[in-house]
């Protein structure tokens, strides 16, 4: 049991870096977008050496400019899909929550522009006590950990 609580804890711990990480995850895919579109058209070039083993390997003999760049664009839209892809499972799991009524918390917790509350502060405005707001946090994290990891709690 004590094992199950651990793994549970686990997947809430990561379910809230992901959370954190969602914002800076959607202004990625914005950036990542105008990236390939400028290298597409020519007006950016691919960096004159990658930190990419696999990528450099490949081209033990002398290759185009051309080719070093497609296989370039190549793995940045792989890392924008990938990205796209996490960012479509963050949001469904999060459209699990709307009912909750601790969904305000949400954006007030990890999705503030200007940063994040500090847990105090979110009680204060969603004037809830401290175990009402850890218990709705709890719920809120298990919901979508669910939905992300296809976790259930037993």
């Amino acid at each position: 049991m004590s094992n199950m609580n651990n793994i549970s804890q686990q997947y809430l711990k990561k379910t809230e870096q992901l959370l954190y990480l969602y914002p800076k995850l959607k202004l990625n895919i914005k950036q990542s977008k105008k990236e390939i579109a400028l290298l597409k058209k020519g007006l950016l070039q691919p960096p004159e050496r990658s930190k990419s083993v696999v990528f450099y390997a490949q081209s033990a003999s002398k290759v185009c400019r051309d080719d070093v760049r497609e296989r370039y664009i190549l793995g940045r839209e792989a890392t924008l899909h990938k990205t796209l892809f996490d960012v479509i499972r963050i949001e469904e799991a999060l459209q699990l929550t709307n009912g909750h009524r601790g969904h305000p918390m949400l954006a007030l917790k990890y999705f503030k522009q200007e940063g994040y509350l500090p847990d105090e502060d979110v009680m204060e405005r969603l004037n809830i006590s401290r175990s009402t707001y850890y218990r709705w946090r709890i719920e809120i994290l298990s919901i979508i950990s669910q939905m992300l990891f296809d976790v259930s709690e037993k």
